[in-house]
């Protein structure tokens, strides 16, 4: 029979097994993640713009790289560039996988500069409270080195 004191000592012994589940849970995933980024993650360029040097200086971020604002941001009037930004959810659960992308265009006429993907999963594995978990194709060492923005906007004359 089960007493009270055997199914503690049950619960304390499994937990460590759940724990490792959880772990190589984790590292599963985490591997399907940078195979879906080397697959389609990244910057896709499809023009590159010079900004005359005034304008550019105009409309810097902080950074030192050309800003350019969210399309739902307030106060964005009389910015020549945007962009939009989608999110889809690949994965339910734990870990949870969603694919953000952002496309970054001209308002002038609609012309699509440049795709910039990535994919972001997040985590809350047994013991959460310790620590969550969050990975993306920005994590992995050398994947992309830049921001789209650097690739796309260059400072003119």
């Amino acid at each position: 029979m089960l007493t009270r004191s055997r199914i503690i000592l049950i619960a304390i012994a499994a937990l460590p097994l759940y724990v490792v589940y959880d772990y190589v849970k984790l590292q599963y995933w985490r591997e399907r993640l940078e195979a879906m980024c080397y697959e389609d993650g990244g910057h896709t360029i499809y023009k590159t713009v010079v900004v005359p040097k005034a304008e550019f200086e105009r409309l810097d971020s902080s950074q030192g790289v050309f800003g350019v604002p969210w399309d739902r941001d307030k106060d964005t009037e009389g910015h020549p560039y945007k962009y939009s930004r989608e999110s889809e959810r690949i994965r339910s659960g734990s870990p949870a996988i969603s694919k953000s992308t952002a496309t970054f265009y001209r308002v002038s006429d609609g012309h699509v500069l440049g795709v910039s993907v990535n994919y972001i999963m997040g985590a809350a594995p047994l013991l959460s409270f310790l620590s969550a978990y969050r990975y993306s194709c920005l994590d992995i060492p050398g994947f992309r080195t830049n921001s789209i923005e650097e690739s796309l906007f260059s400072k003119g004359e």
